[in-house]
């Protein structure tokens, strides 16, 4: 008998952010499975890139989804508004009838907002649908929210974080920090699923030539997401910088952008400028979803530098699998749950958060060490394909979603 899932998300769907990949990289699992899957959208689309999407409905990797307002986010606030009363009204229409055509075992939230988890958690307690919510991270205060007119959504977060989550059935998150933090409020083990991120393993059988944005340099070093503080974008120019001093023949690409901060590139831009490698820096911007994993497939090694806070305690980065997956060695910062998984000179190099000339030793050392450097790549990948493929990470959710969470 076909077991029904529902996703309720406000994130981009199929294509888009990395949760949009979270999203149908674990939905695809699932279906392998024998779920039925089907993703509603409380909004349109914020992230167009170049990926069309045919309809206002569709079918991805065997995931279905539904759009009930615009298919793109519309920018008047006033148009805004409506495209959010319309989805969720179509969100909560659409549970109901679900569970009346027996096509509603589980319903899973995936959205920031503690207002629209509440709607969704009080129909589904209503109409008797065991509810589950993604916790998927601690947001960074001033970094999400640097303006006064943003902080609603940040007390709407903690609404979120501190009261709405206990009333779910069940809660998957990436991190011991959450798993701990639930705990201790008193939610039971199992309760709680730890899952880490899900990856799609590319192939990696041919090479990859570039023409939009050609090597120029023997050595390039590659970063992908938002370059913002919280991702340690200013970090990592400062630490390339040091390491352009010791080795000429380098170059880095950062690919990504954040929309909301027009000011992100352009400060990062200066501050390469200020440090004389302007030159040997390449900012992509934005770039479609299917892109980023071809950049990265040209870089020697990937970095990702995050700071200490309790933003990376929380969190796991989706793009630490991305990295990892596309068997290339990683320099990554020692914060959260990343050391349970990664061990130092073995499957990556680690830094402290914070330190910069930490941070330029380990990528010089990867290029002084091109043996020891594939050997980390190896290891990367192996544990890849054995903790965060999406094949084997819906083993672990299937039995989860079947189990006796929430049930008496």
């Amino acid at each position: 008998m076909k077991k029904n899932l529902l996703i309720v998300t406000s994130s981009d769907f199929p294509y888009g952010a990395a949760n949009s990949k979270l999203l149908r990289l674990m939905g695809a699992g699932l279906v392998e499975k024998g779920w039925r899957v089907e993703v509603l959208l409380q909004k349109g689309r914020t992230n167009k890139g170049e990926k069309i999407i045919p309809g206002r409905a569709g079918v991805e990797n065997g995931v279905q989804y539904r759009f009930f307002g615009w298919k793109l986010r519309p920018g008047n606030f006033v148009l805004k508004v409506l495209d959010t009363l319309l989805a969720n009204s179509g969100v909560v229409i659409t549970l109901v009838a679900r569970k009346f055509q027996g096509k509603a075992d589980v319903a899973m939230v995936y959205n920031h907002s503690g207002m629209q988890n509440l709607l969704v958690l009080i129909v589904c307690k209503l109409f008797r649908i065991r509810c589950i919510s993604y916790v998927s991270d601690w947001i960074n205060r001033y970094a999400s929210f640097p303006k006064w007119h943003q902080q609603p959504k940040w007390f709407d977060f903690l609404f979120r974080m501190k009261r709405v989550n206990m009333w779910f059935d069940a809660l998957i998150m990436p991190s011991h920090f959450l798993y701990d933090f639930y705990q201790e409020r008193g939610m039971n083990q199992e309760q709680l699923y730890i899952l880490p991120t899900v990856v799609e393993l590319p192939d990696l059988s041919e090479g990859r030539d570039e023409t939009q944005y050609p090597r120029k340099a023997e050595v390039r070093v590659g970063f992908c997401g938002k370059p913002t503080w919280t991702n340690g974008g200013e970090l990592l120019v400062r630490a390339f910088q040091k390491v352009a001093e010791s080795h000429e023949d380098s170059e880095l690409i950062v690919m990504g952008d954040r929309l909301d901060d027009p000011d992100l590139l352009p400060g990062l831009k200066k501050l390469a400028a200020e440090l004389g490698v302007a030159e040997k820096i390449i900012f992509t911007g934005m770039i479609p979803y299917e892109r980023v994993g071809e950049l990265l497939l040209t870089c020697d090694m990937l970095v990702l530098p995050r700071p200490a806070g309790k933003f990376a305690e929380a969190g796991f980065p989706t793009k630490l699998g991305e990295y990892v997956a596309c068997r290339k060695p990683v320099v990554v910062t020692r914060v959260g749950d990343i050391p349970r998984y990664l061990k130092h000179k073995e499957s990556a190099m680690l830094s402290e958060p914070g330190g910069i000339d930490e941070l330029a030793e380990h990528i010089l050392w990867l290029i002084d060490h091109p043996s020891e450097a594939d050997a980390i790549a190896e290891k990367g990948l192996q544990w890849a394909k054995d903790m965060l493929s999406y094949g084997g990470a819906a083993n672990g959710l299937d039995r989860f979603l079947c189990s006796e969470f929430g049930r008496g």
